[in-house]
């Protein structure tokens, strides 16, 4: 996934937890930048699947 804050890119699965403190506890789908901390909403998989669709990958 791409951070929204600071555009680096970072595995999803590399992000941290949001902060456990949140109201929305454990339903929170918030990951954590590990570059700025910036807190990203995880994107529903049907906007992923339309996002790989639309853009070009490059062929390397």
């Amino acid at each position: 996934m791409t951070c929204a804050f600071c555009g680096r890119e970072f595995e999803e699965d590399r992000g941290q937890p949001a902060c456990q403190q949140c109201p929305l506890g454990a339903d929170c789908r918030a990951v954590r930048c590990p570059y700025c901390g910036y807190e990203n909403p995880v994107p529903p998989p049907w906007l992923v699947k339309l996002r790989h669709w639309l853009v070009p990958h490059d062929a390397h």
